[in-house]
This record gives structure tokens, C-alpha cells and sequence, in this order.
């Protein structure tokens, strides 16, 4: 599977060309991903209609 694709393509300048001038490290990133990720499934997993929906 290639992944040059235009979704890869779009994230690519948007991003990670911004991101590379700066000392942000993709470990940071990838830390900063989990952390969303984990709030958002608390969010889902035990708030009522309102959490759901911005979770």
C-alpha cells in the first residue's frame, strides 16, 4: 500500500512541515495522541448524551 496518497499529501504541508521548525519531537506527538484519545473514550464510556457527542 503506498502511502503518498493526497490525504498523506494534505497532512504532510499542513503539519508536519510547520511541526519539523519547531523542537517538538514525534514522541511528544504520539504522547499527546494517546492522551486525547484516552479523555475522549472516558468521556464516551461514562458521561451522559452531551460528552458523547463532544467526546
Amino acid at each position: 500500500m503506498s502511502h503518498n496518497t493526497w490525504i498523506h499529501r494534505a497532512v504532510r504541508i499542513g503539519l508536519v512541515k510547520p511541526l519539523a521548525k519547531t523542537p517538538v519531537t514525534p514522541n511528544q506527538l504520539t504522547t499527546l495522541r494517546l492522551a486525547v484519545g484516552i479523555t475522549a473514550a472516558a468521556f464516551m464510556a461514562v458521561g451522559p448524551e452531551w460528552q458523547v457527542i463532544g467526546g
